[in-house]
């Protein structure tokens, strides 16, 4: 019977230690989050793209495609394009040539 008296007596301790705790604040839009999630849990929702959330992860796959990028044009010999002719030089090229080009 003592023990039944002392359990009670912790447990009104107890309680009355929780009385003196203030409320915690929630970050922002933390009941939003928690809805949403509770949402996707119950339609069973998959998140195909959950990875793109980890910056970390993103910047890794960026320099990965990067560096592969660099490296491809380096070993498959990146050439610069031939300069394409314009019009006007096309025409001077046709119809201003040196006498010398037609044998006469």
């Amino acid at each position: 019977m003592k023990e039944k008296a002392i359990i009670a007596q912790r447990v009104e301790q107890s309680i009355a230690s929780l009385d003196a705790v203030e409320r915690a604040l929630a970050p922002a839009f933390f009941y939003s989050r928690l809805e949403a999630r509770m949402e996707a849990e119950l339609l069973g929702k998959s998140n195909r793209y959950a990875f793109l959330e980890n910056m970390k992860l993103c910047t890794l796959l960026l320099l990965i495609v990067l560096v592969f990028n660099g490296f491809s044009l380096v070993l498959l010999g990146y050439e610069r394009p031939l300069p394409v002719e314009t019009a006007w030089e096309t025409l001077s090229r046709e119809y201003f040539m040196p006498p010398n080009e037609f044998g006469y």
